[in-house]
């Protein structure tokens, strides 16, 4: 009996100190910065914000939020801080998401319209497979995420940190290899 209590009161622990993990809904990036998704706080759990999708994830027992389609119910998300989350799917490697900036103002029937946004990202990406400036494209993909989904103060503070890795890594460093994303008056300021 003593030892089913202390089982009792350590599930009732792990649930609660999981639960006071708040994350700040925004704009979150994958540690490799290929895929970025806004994770919005709501009533049922968390809204997860994809460039053509809307998924809702609930809280399960465990602390994690399961998503809610029966389909699709072994992926998970974990809040390790108030700024990252890890996503996965049972038995497979996890992902590290983190914060990127504010959640941007979206009607959600209007999530489609992030498509022609996010092929500048698939451009860069697509470049970043077989090329020799594998990773300037890799950098110009992530901007065009966070640039799509985020704000436009979030993407220059965000862009500050890309410019000044490529202006690192390519040959002319007066002309930006990705002006369709980074301006030309947003990559001579840094």
């Amino acid at each position: 009996m003593k030892s089913l209590i202390i089982c009792l009161l350590m599930m009732f622990f792990n649930v609660n100190v999981f639960s006071q993990v708040r994350l700040d809904p925004g704009t979150y990036t994958s540690s490799d910065g290929y895929y970025s998704i806004q994770v919005a706080i709501v009533p049922e759990g968390l809204q997860i914000i994809e460039p053509t999708k809307v998924n809702l994830y609930k809280l399960g027992s465990n602390g994690w939020y399961w998503h809610s389609d029966q389909k699709y119910s072994q992926y998970y998300i974990k809040i390790v801080n108030s700024k990252e989350l890890r996503t996965g799917k049972e038995g497979a490697v996890e992902s590290v998401f983190s914060w990127a900036g504010s959640l941007k103002e979206i009607n959600l029937d209007d999530v489609e319209l992030n498509k022609d946004c996010m092929m500048l990202a698939e451009k860069y990406q697509a470049l970043a497979i077989d090329d020799v400036d594998t990773q300037a494209w890799t950098f110009c993909a992530a901007a065009a995420v966070v640039k799509c989904m985020g704000s436009e103060e979030d993407f220059e503070n965000y862009a500050e940190s890309i410019i000044i890795s490529l202006k690192q890594i390519v040959v002319n460093k007066d002309k930006c290899p990705c002006e369709d994303v980074i301006s030309a008056v947003l990559w001579k300021k840094y």
